[in-house]
């Protein structure tokens, strides 16, 4: 759920239509961290469809959300045996090419406060949709 912090964090970095489109597929990416997919896993469209009401957004921009993400490269369709299923491609949202590099730095420093932020207030480490394993190391003999 994006709150007044998001909000503002994310309302600082951009000024222009696409504002609200970015919360909506940030709360998106939101729902995949919850469900903790990362990049390569998938979800459930069904799934999505029962988690989106926890956005606080409309029915419909959970659509937007995902137009957006399959436009930007960030989610894909997937067939599987359960029914229509998401597939989680990557999490960093796309700079807009029409903003000056002032705005693009902006909107990349709001992108990560979100996450930051996020991450603070459930005592964990930002999420990044990238598995963060330790390998295996076998202990020196």
């Amino acid at each position: 759920m994006l709150d007044s912090i998001s909000w503002r964090l994310l309302g600082k970095a951009q000024q222009h239509a696409d504002h609200p489109r970015r919360a909506f597929v940030h709360a998106l990416l939101d729902i995949y961290e919850r469900f903790g997919v990362y990049v390569g896993g998938e979800l459930l469209f069904s799934e999505l469809i029962k988690e989106w009401p926890a956005s606080n957004f409309r029915r419909a921009d959970l659509e937007t959300a995902l137009d957006d993400a399959l436009e930007w490269g960030l989610v894909s369709l997937a067939d599987g045996e359960a029914g229509p299923a998401v597939v989680l491609r990557g999490t960093e949202v796309p700079m807009d090419p029409g903003l000056t590099l002032a705005q693009r730095i902006r909107e990349v420093a709001a992108d990560r406060g979100l996450r930051i932020q996020r991450a603070k207030l459930a005592n964990r480490q930002p999420w990044n949709g990238v598995e963060r394993r330790k390998l295996h190391q076998p202990p020196a003999s």
